[in-house]
């Protein structure tokens, strides 16, 4: 069970670019261990190739500048790009995750001819809703008849009448862009 995070604790966003190669999650994760952070939320993955990996999590704040200083040697011995930012850690973001658990999570999966505009047309119509994206995983995948255009996000419902509103504007923007796009529940797993 988490511990609610004090004053002196800071909530830190990392972010680690640059060429993949196996070991940089242990690496970067070493550094986090070795200076007694604690890792909130983490996403990786290859983007055309290369190494992309966000990171949040708590540390101490005499821990900090410690920190700071070995993730800088680390970015100039690795050849990677690391960006680090700071903020006060407060119990809001802990408030965010409770209120958002209490909605329903869907996936919205979109698939079709690769074209320009999807991404932008599919969150116009959640922030016209007030739906925030919680997750996002594009690709264009080769096929024998063209390239094709693979989407998932995640977002969070407030209620099954939002969810049928939502589901109609998604069939009129498929209906327009010629592609295929569902919007399902995803179950979440209680480990209580």
């Amino acid at each position: 069970m988490k511990t609610p995070a004090s004053s002196s604790q800071r909530l830190v966003f990392l972010n680690v670019a640059g060429e993949d190669r196996p070991g940089i999650i242990a690496s970067v994760t070493r550094i986090l261990f070795n200076h007694g952070g604690n890792l909130e939320d983490a996403s990786m993955t290859l983007l055309d190739g290369k190494f992309a990996m966000m990171m949040v999590f708590t540390l101490s704040t005499a821990k900090l500048d410690a920190f700071k200083k070995a993730a800088g040697l680390f970015e100039k011995s690795e050849n990677l790009s690391c960006f680090l930012k700071e903020f006060p850690a407060s119990p809001s973001s802990k408030h965010h995750q409770c209120k958002a658990s209490q909605e329903a999570n869907y996936l919205i999966s979109v698939i079709g001819p690769d074209q320009t505009g999807i991404v932008y047309k599919l969150s116009r119509i959640l922030a016209s809703q007030g739906l925030n994206i919680t997750d996002l995983n594009c690709k264009v995948l080769e096929a024998s008849s063209g390239n094709l255009y693979s989407l998932m996000l995640e977002t969070f419902l407030p209620s099954k009448a939002i969810a049928a509103v939502l589901e109609k504007k998604l069939k009129t923007l498929a209906l327009l862009l010629q592609i295929e796009i569902r919007l399902k529940p995803i179950e979440i797993l209680d480990f209580s």
